[in-house]
């Protein structure tokens, strides 16, 4: 499926971008677009993208050379300026601005993750299986420096390394 929109009214299409990158493979998304504003954000096998929500032009693209996994457990979080997406296949967490696609940041984990990323002003959570299938671990990231990460609940400062909260 390539993205598209559809009038709300009657169902038609509004519009619906074909990636001239990639034909004639379609652009594969299967989870929910972010909308923000007057844009749209896909996170599709072949990147991130960013439309006109109004018209569905292309903004921007991410270029990163390697296919994303956008399945069920995966989903666009916007905050502050930056998008946040959960790359369920390879288990890493991408920061992007919002203006350009460029990454900020990303940080790989050691296995799948359990829900999707929930984001404040200063922390990002996510659930993390561990590897006793009846164990998940809840993980706090520190956005200022996106570092610290425990077992159980437990929030680190990524400064000195001590414990801020955990239970």
């Amino acid at each position: 499926m390539n993205p598209h929109a559809l009038h709300l009214n009657n169902g038609s299409h509004a519009w619906r971008h074909i990636d001239p990158d990639y034909l004639p493979m379609e652009y594969s998304i299967y989870n929910n677009p972010l909308l923000v504003g007057d844009a749209v954000y896909f996170a599709g096998m072949l990147g991130v993208s960013k439309h006109s929500a109004s018209g569905g032009s292309r903004v921007w693209k991410t270029e990163n050379g390697e296919l994303w996994y956008n399945m069920r457990d995966s989903r666009l979080v916007h905050k502050n300026g930056k998008l946040y997406f959960g790359n369920a296949g390879p288990f890493t967490m991408t920061s992007f601005f919002e203006s350009t696609g460029q990454i900020d940041w990303f940080m790989t984990f050691e296995s799948a993750f359990t829900n999707f990323p929930a984001v404040t002003d200063n922390e990002i959570f996510i659930g993390v299986q561990d590897s006793d299938i009846e164990t998940k671990t809840l993980r706090c990231l520190n956005l200022s420096d996106h570092v610290g990460y425990g077992n159980g609940l437990i929030c680190f400062n990524a400064t000195s390394g001590e414990i801020i909260w955990g239970i």
